[in-house]
């Protein structure tokens, strides 16, 4: 076993550390870079949130973070109120790629 400190022991936080830049690479690339001047051009809200979710899920996929939706056949098919109880900054724009998946890509959901 290692000793504390030494350069095996740092590896997993350095791996760690470069897959959060690779990530907020990934992330001003795809969305700000691509899908965002796409969703200012769009003509319609419909096609602005389909491209919004589709730009989501591209860059979950490039940086190599799982997505999975649980539990989406407890909703009820009218309208609703979604709480998601999770303190991250990510909500706004995960929550809306995960509740409208079942209509576009109904494989992703396990």
């Amino acid at each position: 076993m290692p000793a504390p400190g030494t350069p095996f022991r740092m590896l997993p936080t350095l791996l760690r550390k470069l897959h959060g830049v690779y990530a907020a690479a990934m992330f001003i690339v795809v969305v700000l870079l691509i899908f965002c001047p796409l969703l200012i051009v769009l003509p319609t809200l419909g096609a602005r949130r389909a491209v919004g979710r589709l730009g989501v899920r591209l860059w979950m996929l490039l940086s190599f973070m799982p997505f999975r939706v649980l539990g989406l056949d407890h909703l009820p098919a009218g309208p609703c109120i979604v709480i998601w109880h999770d303190a991250s900054d990510l909500d706004g724009i995960l929550l809306p790629a995960a509740l409208l998946l079942s209509a576009f890509a109904p494989w992703l959901i396990t």
